[in-house]
Formats: structure tokens, sequence, C-alpha cells
């Protein structure tokens, strides 16, 4: 807090050059001093010193920007509640006349000084309350006077999207598309909205092509846990074919000579008129046919799994894809303005979604769909491998000490039918998971 600031500078001929020394005097009680013992050479600035300091009302001026609102009369029971009566150069009666009559806000500083004070004998029935004021103070959120609010007339716009994607898809991941909300923090206002909404979206994979034998989530910059929320994935794989490349060419090519202007069988006007109408109008009940025929579905898929050489049993289906099938089930229902799911509908969805697993959930080493190459970003094939490797290294320890030469290891794999690339490239997964390291060339250890 300060009162009038007094900025003046002092002049030294010492030095060959000029040299200004800049001096600020805050506080009402400094200013005294100042006045009494040195002052100023101009009677001007003395005046205004002098009429300031015999002023019964100077107005305060608050110089703390990082505050916490809305907290005095809480911090302040709470004082007075475990007989609190000074923290630092404060006393309760200062406090209680400030935070509350001249309803000053705290000083985060001040605010931490008082909640560090009753961490230690607060009682269980309080602590609530001081939890929700050491986050306020602890925490890294600011707070900001909203000094005017303005109103601004809508003319013609019907929608107002203010919607920030951070760089890693956080804000997605984390609220639209996880737990169907959105986020805001403006103008001191923070809160959650309810965002229940189709998400499309386009991704380019990192080295320019889809690579068949690679998992999606390794190709595409964007976590699995974001990935497997969509209920359909399409890869795009430009691989080279003379008859229809020569199709494609000579269409393109076509438009361009002769500037092709004919009117769709469908106009576009009625096509969204007639997708907004299924959208608003239609809302289909789920038949008991098209339940079953969903249910033998996923009960079929999920016991299809298969192991390998006694290993974990690969996961072709989870309940996510059921959800999705129920939807896309609903979709065509909706496409044909019927009020009904019929199994007809469930078929269509099934075809759909198992086209897209055969796409991005099929594991080229056994040929089976593994949904474990969508939802993590590694095979269950590969998991049993690192699992075996795990295993040797186990057993290894004991004959070698801490330090085990990798060609030990791989010497063991290859008596389970394991290559050295896949051994190597398992032990170089447990190396970025944390579970190894490797002290030495050559040898690694467990953490």
């Amino acid at each position: 807090m300060q009162d009038l600031l007094l900025r003046f500078g002092v002049k030294s001929n010492l030095a060959k050059d000029r040299i200004y020394y800049k001096t600020l005097i805050t506080g009402f009680d400094n200013i005294s001093l100042f006045n009494k013992h040195i002052g100023f050479v101009s009677s001007r600035k003395n005046k205004i010193v002098i009429d300031y300091l015999q002023k019964t009302d100077r107005q305060i001026i608050r110089t703390v920007k990082d505050i916490i609102p809305n907290c005095q009369e809480l911090i302040i029971s709470l004082l007075e509640k475990y007989h609190i009566s000074n923290v630092g150069k404060n006393n309760i009666t200062t406090m209680r006349h400030d935070y509350l009559k001249r309803r000053k806000n705290i000083a985060r500083k001040h605010l931490q000084k008082m909640v560090t004070i009753l961490k230690g004998i607060i009682l269980p029935e309080d602590m609530e309350n001081l939890i929700r004021l050491e986050n306020y103070a602890f925490s890294e959120i600011g707070f900001a006077k909203i000094k005017n609010v303005d109103k601004i007339k809508n003319i013609d716009q019907k929608w107002t999207y203010d919607i920030t994607v951070e760089p890693h898809h956080n804000f997605i991941s984390q609220n639209m598309i996880l737990h169907n909300t959105v986020s805001i923090a403006k103008a001191n206002i923070q809160a959650t909205l309810r965002c229940e909404t189709t998400v499309l979206a386009a991704a380019n994979p990192k080295f320019g092509r889809f690579d068949p034998y690679e998992t999606v989530a390794k190709q595409i910059d964007l976590p699995p846990a974001l990935i497997n929320r969509f209920d359909l994935i399409f890869t795009i794989k430009d691989i080279p074919n003379e008859e229809r490349d020569e199709r494609m060419a000579k269409f393109i090519l076509t438009m361009h000579k002769e500037k092709l202007t004919e009117e769709p069988e469908v106009a576009t006007e009625f096509l969204r008129k007639y997708l907004i109408y299924s959208r608003q109008k239609m809302h289909p009940i789920l038949t008991d046919s098209a339940l079953d025929e969903l249910k033998d579905h996923y009960v079929r898929m999920r016991s299809s799994g298969t192991s390998e050489d006694g290993g974990m049993n690969a996961v072709p289906i989870s309940a996510r894809p059921l959800e999705a099938l129920v939807r896309l089930s609903e979709a065509t229902a909706k496409l044909r303005l019927s009020t009904k799911i019929t199994k007809k509908d469930a078929q269509r969805a099934i075809s759909i979604l198992m086209y897209c697993l055969e796409q991005v959930g099929m594991d080229p080493e056994t040929g089976k769909i593994d949904i474990d190459r969508i939802t993590s970003g590694i095979t269950t094939s590969e998991r049993n491998k690192i699992n075996v490797v795990k295993e040797i290294i186990n057993q290894l320890e004991v004959q070698f000490g801490k330090m085990i030469p990798i060609e030990e290891i791989i010497k063991a794999a290859a008596e389970k039918n394991l290559d050295s690339e896949k051994v190597e490239e398992s032990i170089e997964k447990l190396k970025r998971t944390g579970d190894l390291f490797e002290p030495k060339p050559g040898k690694v250890q467990k953490i």
C-alpha cells in the first residue's frame, strides 16, 4: 500500500560527467520524515507535500495487484474461531476493519501466511473451507477486476464460436471428446459448458503415406486415448493403379477443358433440408431383432481372439465400438426416415465398422483384428513378445547379476522362437517405458 509517491533526482558533479540518482519515497511516515529533515529546493513541490500531509481525507492508493477476491469473510471467521490475533504485522482488528468494513481484497502472500497458520490447528469440520482457500492462495490462478462491460447488439450473426485448440490437441482430448464439455476462462469467468456434438477430424500421416504394417497411433501425431474416441477411422492410401489413375486424370483434365457445370442428381438445397429434417424429427428406437444382431456380433468378436504360445489373448473389439454400432445403426435408420432401427440397419452398421477395423486394426503378424492397435498403439503380439523378454531378463538376472548382456537375452529368446530383431525392439520399448536402462554398451539393467 502507498500514499503519495515522491520521485526526484540527485545530481552529482564528482565525476567528469554529471550523474543523476533517482529515488522513490512512499508511505506517509517516510514522506513526513522527508519533509521534516530534507525537503525540496522548489517551494512549489514542498507545498504539494505539505498540503498532502495536512489532508484528513487522503486517498490511499492500493498497489498490490496479486489479490484473491471474495474470501475475506471466510478467512476472518476462521482466524477468530481459532483465536489467532496476529498474522505478521497485522492484528485481527486491523484485518477485520480493512477486509470487511472497507471491503479490501486480500493479497495472495498475506493469504498464504494465514492459510499456513490455520493448517496446523484446523479441525476436520473446517478442512473443506481451508482446502478451498489453500487452492486459491498457492495456485497459479490470477484474478483481474472487470472495470467495464459493454453489451453489443447482434444484427445478423446467428452463431458465435470461440474455441481455442492447444498445440497438442489437449483441449479436445481432455474436454470436448472425452467428457463432452468445453472449458472457458476469459474475463475472470471460469466455467465448463456441456458440448455434445459430432467431431469430424482429418490428419496427415507423419511420413506422408500410411504404412499398412504400422499402427495408426504411431503414424498420426495424436495420442491413442484420443484416436479411439472416434467411431470410424478411414485411411486414404495413395496406391498407384494404372487404370484408376487414367480415369482420374481424364476426369480432372476434362473438367478444366470443358468447365462442366452439370447439376447434381440431388439438389444441394434439398439434400441439406433432408438431412436437417432427419436429424431433428427422426428419433428411431432399437428393435429386438437389431439388438440381438448387435449383441451376437459383439459376443462373437470378443470370443474370436487367439493367443500365441499361451500368451494373453488379442481383444478384437471393446465396449466402445459397441456403442459406436448403436450410433451408426441409428444413423442408418434416420437416413431412411424410419422410427425403428431394424436388423438390416444393424447389419449395415456392422459392415461399416468391420471395414474400418480391418483397415486400421488388423495385426499383420497374426492376421487377426486387434483393437489394441488403435487403443494403445501396440498390438497384443508385440505385448506378448515384451513379456517373454521380461521373463528372460528375470531368469538371467540370477545367473549374471544386475547387468545382463544383450547377447545372452537374444540367445535365450532364440530358444523361444523370437528373432534378434524383435528382441532388440522389445528391449528398446522397455527402455523407453523406464523398465530398463543401459549402464554399459551391450548390457541392460532393470530399474
